[in-house]
């Protein structure tokens, strides 16, 4: 398992770096797939419950979220995803009121709108992160320019890949106590512990390699190491609960999309606001 896990990271680090870095138009149709397929993935699961959301309504926020953030970036940009959120919330409601739905009304709403708030602003944070002009130092490596807005999302996926990796080697050859065995049996807080060293470790190197201080790279990948983690716990206790095993079967020996990205998509809100209070005085 964990050899294939090994050769899932080979194979998709070349890729994630590529896409990363080149930004742009790549990035954003990286970010719109990823989705589509995520959305495809939480409907099939949720398909096995009596919950029956607006998809369709779902799909357009999404894309909204993403489209927006690319194309509308600037000082407005909050202000303008505020109204897409009441937006959201509203068209929820008219929806459900329109359609038959299942058989719980509340439920259908909610998920209606929990589900671009999910899988579209969480993700556009990655969008944002790779926009933002960060005033951090630029590097250079064989004629090539390290643009901050490239290696803050290098150190995000480095970061969240390798809280995966310490929680499953700490969890497996170590052991000891569950952390929330109603929710996600296989997990121990000893793996909780190694996730959050992991990830300090990896964020401190990373911050020290750019140039900034490793000491905010270790509070930054604790805290990563953390909320990742409590992403983690957020998608089993949504498989538990339509009751399966992986969202999809894209990544071998990881999953589906919701699988492998569940921790970026709680850590990339987090890594932006902590940049901005680091590096631009403020939220």
């Amino acid at each position: 398992m964990f050899r294939i896990r090994a050769l899932s990271f080979i194979f998709g680090l070349p890729l994630m770096l590529w896409v990363c870095y080149a930004g742009g138009w790549w990035l954003l149709g990286a970010a719109v797939l990823l989705a589509l397929i995520a959305l495809r993935e939480w409907r099939r699961a949720l398909m096995l419950t009596s919950l029956r959301p607006d998809y369709v309504l779902a799909a357009f926020f999404i894309l909204a979220f993403l489209i927006c953030t690319y194309f509308l970036y600037g000082p407005r940009l909050d202000s303008l995803l505020l109204f897409l959120v009441v937006f959201a919330a509203g068209l929820a409601f008219i929806s459900r009121i329109l359609s038959p739905g299942g058989p719980s009304a509340v439920c259908d709403i909610g998920v209606t709108f929990l589900t671009p708030a999910y899988l579209g602003l969480f993700l556009s944070y990655l969008l944002r992160i790779r926009l933002e002009p960060w005033g951090a130092p630029v590097h250079t490596l064989d004629g090539i320019f390290i643009f901050p807005e490239f290696y803050f999302l290098v150190i995000l996926f480095l970061t969240c890949w390798a809280m995966d990796t310490g929680a499953y080697l700490c969890g497996r050859f170590i052991g000891g106590p569950k952390l929330c065995p109603s929710i996600s049996p296989g997990k121990t807080i000893i793996g909780l512990i190694g996730a959050i060293v992991t990830a300090a470790a990896v964020a401190a190197a990373g911050f020290a390699l750019v140039g900034l201080p490793a000491s905010f790279g270790l509070l930054l990948g604790a805290l990563l190491g953390v909320v990742g983690q409590l992403g983690d716990l957020a998608k089993s206790l949504v498989k538990r609960e339509v009751g399966i095993k992986d969202f999809g079967l894209i990544f071998p020996a990881h999953g589906g999309i919701l699988d492998r990205f569940d921790n970026v998509l709680f850590n990339a809100p987090l890594l932006f606001y902590f940049l901005m209070w680091l590096l631009q005085g403020g939220l």
